[in-house]
């Protein structure tokens, strides 16, 4: 597979993997606006962890719950984000010099300078013919 093809593939993946992490956080929210409107409701309930054996009751959630959504679930949705452009970075880099592999040799890149450029030239890294 070209190149160009691999870095599509790689950015569909990416792309997939972050929309499924939003729904993850969006999913998340409701379920726990689901849970105080069943709590609210009066339903009674306690839920033992067995890892842990704590047990929390109806209360015990409701109390929980705002934190859970705004801090939480907010954090790990960040987070999943932050992994998910580490790894399209990584295999982004690992195709270039996979295709490239003496693009680097000798060269000094400062990091300065590839966040200021705007194209692959002006960092002297060889670019592929866009078709």
């Amino acid at each position: 597979m070209a190149l160009s093809a691999d870095i599509r593939v790689l950015r569909d993946r990416a792309l997939a993997h972050l929309n499924s992490i939003h729904d993850y956080y969006v999913d998340t929210k409701v379920a726990w606006t689901v849970v105080r409107n069943v709590i609210a409701a009066g339903t009674k309930f306690a839920v033992r962890n067995r890892a842990t054996d704590t047990v929390s009751t109806q209360g015990d959630l409701a109390a929980r719950a705002t934190g859970y959504v705004s801090e939480q679930v907010a954090e790990a949705t960040f987070q999943q984000f932050i992994s998910t452009f580490e790894n399209y970075l990584f295999d982004f880099l690992r195709l270039w010099l996979m295709a490239y592999p003496r693009s680097l040799i000798g060269r000094k890149v400062d990091f300065k300078e590839v966040r200021s450029c705007t194209s692959a030239r002006r960092v002297g890294l060889p670019t592929t013919r866009r078709r």
